[in-house]
Formats: C-alpha cells, sequence, structure tokens
C-alpha cells in the first residue's frame, strides 16, 4: 500500500517495518453496528486444496484477516455466539508465533502473553471461514470499557479435565492444551478447538497435540467418555539445535484416572500426578 492509501474499516492489515515508526490514523472513530460479511473459504492448503469434509479442516485453508474497528475493546466471548460460518476460535500474530483463543482458553506462541476474549482497538486478528459468505455483525454492545492489552498472559479459565503442557526453547515459549468436554468429539471441533499455526521463525518452537488426521492442535477438547483409555499424540517442531524443557501444567481432575507419559526419544515411561520437566538437547526436526 501507499502511504497516503485509505484504510478500509474492518479490514486487517499486517505491516513490516525493520525501523522505529510513528503512524498517524486520521479520520472519524467508528460506533454503531458494523458488519463483517463476504468472507471466503480459500483453499491455500500446499498439500490438498481440498474442501471442509466430514468437520476436519485443511491447516491453511480458509483464513481471513479482519479488523477490530472501534476505539475501543471487543468480546469476543459476545461475538461469537452469533458467527455465520466461522469457527470460534481466534488468533493473532505477535511477533513471534501465533497466539489463539477459544471456549476461555489461551494457547499457542507466548512470548508477548497469550490473546484472551478482549480484542484491543485497532487490533488484526484471524478468523477461520468454513464456507463462502461467512462474517459477523458488531454492535456497541459487544464493546467493553476495560482497558485491554493487545495480548494478556493468562489463561481465562481452567477446565475440568485439563492438561497444559509448556515448552520453553530459545528463550520462546510455546503451549498446548488437552481437556474432556461432553459435547467434543476426537475430530476438530471449531467451538472447543484451536490449530495450532506453524511460527515462521526457525528459533520458534511448536507443542501440539495431533488428532486422528493428523491435525495439529494447540487446544484439543476431547469427548468425556473416552478419558479412561486413549492415546493421544504429541507432536513438537524444533528447527534449530539447543535446550528445550517442556513443563506439565495445570493437570486440573483426572479423578481416579492415571495418565502417563511416554517419551519416544529417551523410550521413558512417567506417570502423574507429577510427570517431571523435561529438559535435553535435541537436533532440529519438523
Amino acid at each position: 500500500m501507499g502511504a497516503d492509501e485509505n484504510l478500509l474499516p474492518k479490514v486487517g492489515y499486517a505491516f513490516w517495518n525493520d525501523q522505529n515508526l510513528t503512524v498517524t490514523f486520521e479520520g472519524k472513530t467508528n460506533t454503531g453496528n458494523q458488519t463483517i460479511t463476504g468472507l471466503t473459504y480459500t483453499p491455500n492448503d500446499p498439500l490438498d486444496a481440498g474442501t471442509y469434509i466430514n468437520n476436519i479442516p485443511h491447516l491453511y485453508d480458509g483464513w481471513n484477516l479482519v479488523g477490530n474497528p472501534y476505539p475501543s475493546p471487543i468480546d469476543w466471548d459476545l461475538i461469537k455466539n452469533d458467527l455465520t460460518n466461522l469457527d470460534e476460535g481466534i488468533y493473532v500474530w505477535n511477533g513471534s508465533g501465533y497466539a489463539n483463543y477459544v471456549n476461555g482458553l489461551s494457547s499457542g506462541n507466548m512470548d508477548n502473553g497469550g490473546l484472551e476474549n478482549l480484542i484491543s482497538p485497532m487490533q488484526a486478528f484471524f478468523v477461520r471461514a468454513k464456507a463462502d459468505n461467512a462474517g459477523f455483525t458488531l454492535n456497541n454492545s459487544h464493546r467493553a470499557h476495560s482497558v485491554s492489552n493487545f495480548l494478556k498472559n493468562e489463561p481465562k479459565s481452567l477446565k475440568d479435565n485439563m492438561l497444559t503442557m509448556r515448552i520453553i526453547a530459545n528463550s520462546h515459549i510455546d503451549i498446548a492444551h488437552i481437556y474432556f468436554h461432553e459435547n467434543a468429539t476426537e475430530g476438530y471441533d471449531g467451538r472447543y478447538d484451536a490449530l495450532c499455526l506453524y511460527a515462521q521463525l526457525n528459533q520458534v518452537p511448536n507443542l501440539y497435540t495431533l488428532a486422528p488426521d493428523s491435525t495439529p492442535y494447540s487446544i484439543n477438547a476431547l469427548p468425556v467418555n473416552i478419558i479412561g483409555n486413549y492415546q493421544l499424540p504429541v507432536g513438537l517442531r524444533l528447527r534449530t539445535t539447543g535446550n528445550y524443557t517442556i513443563f506439565f501444567d495445570n493437570m486440573n481432575g483426572f479423578d481416579s484416572v492415571r495418565v502417563f507419559f511416554e517419551d519416544k526419544y529417551t523410550c521413558l515411561l512417567y506417570t502423574s500426578p507429577s510427570p517431571r520437566d523435561r529438559t535435553r538437547s535435541r537436533m532440529p526436526s519438523s
């Protein structure tokens, strides 16, 4: 874009600059109803430009970058109840990787804090369409009057029968959640799951679980009826050599259920309630 081009309300813009720069915005502030419509399901997956089949997503398909048009935060927990052809998760690039938020949980890259339900003024965020003609309408009741940072670093809520995994690598942090919900399935649930979008920087790790179709999830909700007997693969995307530490946090619930962690690299098995943090040197992998 040129320096003097008009920015369109409700459209998200990605901006990169390698120097300190002050940007000035001019124009009237927005209020009242603001409709975001015409979002598309675009097949961008480099491996398979397929469609949204049996509720299993293709990782790179359907993404749209939109923006908060108001001079105040908006509350996604109020907006998500009236979406058209959209998953309920939101995603933000924070300079190192992607932070995400769905169903009260924040995950993904935590270098600059995790994303929460309050989306700051002028904040661009990704939403994922599951069909064409997707969108939603904003109004003044969705606006929040509290002060909100662009990103926050605490989860909004803890779930019953939930486990949080956290990796620290090269001073970067990434987390993943697993929890059990009565309305969840083993496949992709747009109301409860968040996809793991890979970081673009080599030194930034990604920690995730894998669905039956090998889709990586940052937040993975599973059905309650399988809690006592289920194996869930955990993945790591590491592209530099270094020391990597994995922590097991927020093991909440799991009454009368033992949780085992199998380390495929060392062939060691760890059991709950106190799996040890694991640190080791690893060669890069993907």
